[in-house]
């Protein structure tokens, strides 16, 4: 069993999503569809995580692939950003914990 991480991450995680959510709530008209779909895909990888038992032997990959959407999911989130200009923040802190996260693997 490796000594990683895993279950910080995932609370670190959690809690950006809730931060997405919230900032959902308070969207209006144009662009609350998307980041609704944003969050599923969000709570998707989030799950995947959750999942993940470290003592698998894939389990690096199957975190490396959560990783990987939350890479995209901040790209997206950061393109939604005009219409919910704290959305760029959240992208950049979601990058950062995708960060920290690649570099501890």
């Amino acid at each position: 069993m490796t000594m990683f991480p895993i279950h910080d991450f995932e609370k670190r995680f959690r809690a950006l999503l809730a931060e997405m959510d919230a900032l959902h709530d308070g969207m209006r008209g144009d662009g609350a569809e998307e980041m609704d779909e944003l969050n599923a895909n969000f709570e998707d990888a989030l799950f995947v995580i959750e999942c993940i038992d470290d003592g698998d032997a894939d389990w690096i990959e199957a975190f490396s692939d959560a990783l990987d959407e939350f890479d995209d999911l901040a790209a997206a989130y950061r393109a939604l950003s005009g219409k919910a200009p704290a959305l760029a923040d959240a992208a950049e802190r979601l990058d950062m914990a995708v960060q920290l996260a690649r570099a501890n693997l």
